[in-house]
C-alpha cells in the first residue's frame, strides 16, 4: 500500500517541477471532489485531484509478496472560469498531463516513490464535465 504521507510529498513536488500546476488537492473518493472545487478561482488552475490510491496483494509467497496500488489523478479547469469550450481546455492541458506523465516515470527509482511502477499500465482519458462543472484529463497508473 502506498504510504499517504509519502504521495502527499510527491505531488506537492510536482507542483515544483511542473510549474503549469497550480494546485494539488487529496481526497478519498471522488464525491469529495465537488467540495474543493467550489472554492478554487482562476488563479489555482489548472489543478490535480489525487485519489488515495486502492492496494492489491501481489505474491505467492512471503519472499515476493508486495502491494500493488492502483493510482488515480485528475488534471482539470473548472469551465465556468474561463471562456473557453471543453476541446479547448483540453488541447491547453494536454501537454501539461503529457508532462506529468513523464514527469513520473523519470521518478522511478529503487527508493522512490515510484519504484514499483507498472509503465505499461498508464491509461489517460479526456474528462469533460467532470464533478459538473470541471475539464481535462485522468491519468491512472499502478505501482
Amino acid at each position: 500500500m502506498t504510504n499517504l504521507n509519502d504521495l502527499k510529498a510527491y505531488w506537492e513536488g510536482m507542483k515544483t517541477k511542473q510549474p503549469g500546476l497550480k494546485r494539488v488537492d487529496f481526497i478519498t473518493e471522488e464525491g469529495d471532489v465537488k467540495d474543493f472545487i467550489k472554492d478554487i478561482g482562476p488563479d489555482e488552475q489548472p489543478f490535480a485531484i489525487v485519489l488515495v490510491p486502492s492496494g492489491k496483494s501481489n505474491g505467492s509467497t512471503q519472499d515476493n509478496f508486495k502491494d500493488d496500488s492502483y493510482h488515480l489523478v485528475y488534471i482539470l479547469k473548472k469551465e465556468d472560469s474561463f471562456k473557453q469550450n471543453s476541446f479547448e481546455i483540453q488541447a491547453e492541458l494536454q501537454p501539461l498531463t503529457e508532462a506529468i506523465k513523464e514527469q513520473i516515470l523519470m521518478d522511478k527509482s529503487p527508493c522512490s516513490l515510484m519504484r514499483y511502477l507498472d509503465e505499461g499500465s498508464f491509461q489517460t482519458d479526456p474528462e469533460r464535465k467532470k464533478f459538473t462543472s470541471c475539464t481535462g484529463w485522468s491519468v491512472s497508473f499502478n505501482s
